[in-house]
């Protein structure tokens, strides 16, 4: 079947059902739950809160997958309901719905394009571009791909601060501004009804212990879906979006419940190459066209391996780790 017969036989599937509301009420009941129930545990210990705040990490990704849902257009069949839920869920999730849903489509236009990186992915050089760095901009570099920072600071870092303000000059557009300067300001507003509630030091403290839970699945699962030895990078002139779809995109096969939090996205080769599949569709998607192939399928212990690989080798055609590369 070729890569055009493939992309219509889920043409079916992109059709949002009474699930998406489903979701939606279920993640609002839950963050609710979550908040109303550590505040009380906090009263008891801290370290009762903290385990207590998972729940409300959990249903904080959970109402990110509907947030992606709505840039897509997936949520519902209505461009102003899928705004109007993306704008509210972007307060919560600490992100800009307009800004994001630009740079995330421009992620999907382009992913494995070598000549058109740097938009809505994961900073990525090549071994080329990195040899030719200065010493600053390498230990810059090595400290972003660090695994400790991928997956501790750097999602605080992301939701709390780089989300606040625009630094794409890709994306200039008044629009976008707007979108940045609305979610903060509800954002804020937020943060001080919560602080009414809960107190500053309680609400900024479980807060940061949400994002910091919360983000690391979500930097995770991103960087190892399109990071993994032998995925799809080409120079523009030699890239096909449809081949890109699916080679550049990883399988990643997680336990059930982490599957249910995550919404599904580890059929990211699916979501790649039909990307108005509503998140509770995609396993039934795969399910109907096994043709239907990842550039890789990992496991949760394959997939921590991939986050050691950290540039591309254009002659190797892979990715490959700082001391492969030489460095």
């Amino acid at each position: 079947m070729s890569a055009v017969a493939e992309r219509s036989a889920l043409r079916r599937f992109e059709r949002p059902t009474w699930q998406s509301g489903a979701q939606l009420a279920t993640t609002a009941i839950g963050l609710a739950a979550g908040w109303i129930l550590t505040d009380r545990a906090i009263a008891v210990s801290w370290p009762l809160g903290a385990l207590s705040s998972l729940i409300i990490a959990v249903f904080t990704v959970r109402a990110f997958i509907i947030f992606h849902d709505c840039g897509h257009g997936s949520f519902t069949r209505s461009r102003r309901l899928n705004t109007l839920v993306g704008t509210l869920i972007g307060v919560v999730v600490f992100t800009p719905y307009t800004r994001w849903t630009r740079a995330h489509r421009k992620h999907h236009a382009t992913t494995g394009d070598l000549d058109r990186r740097g938009s809505g992915d994961v900073w990525m050089w090549t071994t080329d571009e990195y040899r030719a760095a200065s010493p600053g901009r390498r230990l810059y570099y090595r400290i972003y791909h660090h695994p400790f920072f991928l997956m501790s600071i750097g999602p605080v870092i992301k939701f709390v601060i780089v989300e606040r303000f625009i630094l794409d000059p890709k994306l200039p557009d008044r629009r976008l501004r707007i979108s940045v300067f609305l979610t903060n300001l509800a954002i804020v507003g937020f943060a001080a009804l919560m602080s009414v509630w809960m107190g500053p030091s309680r609400y900024i403290a479980v807060q940061l212990m949400v994002l910091t839970f919360g983000g690391i699945p979500a930097v995770y699962l991103f960087y190892v879906q399109h990071h993994f030895p032998g995925t799809y990078w080409r120079r523009h002139a030699d890239w096909d979006y449809l081949e890109a779809s699916l080679a550049s995109s990883s399988r990643v096969a997680l336990p059930p419940f982490l599957q249910w939090v995550t919404g599904n996205i580890g059929f990211h080769h699916i979501h790649h190459l039909a990307p108005r599949i509503p998140n509770y569709l995609l396993p039934r998607a795969q399910a109907a066209c096994p043709q239907l192939q990842p550039g890789a399928v990992l496991t949760l212990r394959d997939s921590v391996r991939t986050l050691r690989t950290n540039l591309w080798d254009e002659a190797a055609g892979r990715f490959v780790t700082f001391a492969e590369a030489g460095f």
